[in-house]
């Protein structure tokens, strides 16, 4: 669904790596998945950042329940 983005994450030792991807089409709505991510990150004690259409970041596994929320409130924010 090219008006959806797309979140998968990675748990090892202790950590998770997040990475997210939307099309072209939500960027152009202003969706910016860097800024989503690295706000998301920041706010979990992680760091995340990259591309308006491909971002990643990192946090603590204990952390990841409350980087989803912070990130789905992000782009939802965008989205509107």
């Amino acid at each position: 669904d090219p008006y959806r983005p797309l979140v998968g994450a990675v748990r090892r030792d202790g950590l998770v790596k997040v990475s997210a991807r939307c099309s072209r089409l939500l960027a152009l709505g202003h969706v910016n998945l860097a800024k989503a991510m690295r706000e998301a990150g920041r706010r979990t004690g992680g760091d995340g950042g990259g591309h308006a259409t491909a971002a990643g970041a990192q946090i603590d596994e204990k952390k990841l329940p409350e980087f989803i929320d912070i990130l789905e409130e992000n782009l939802l924010r965008q989205m509107t």
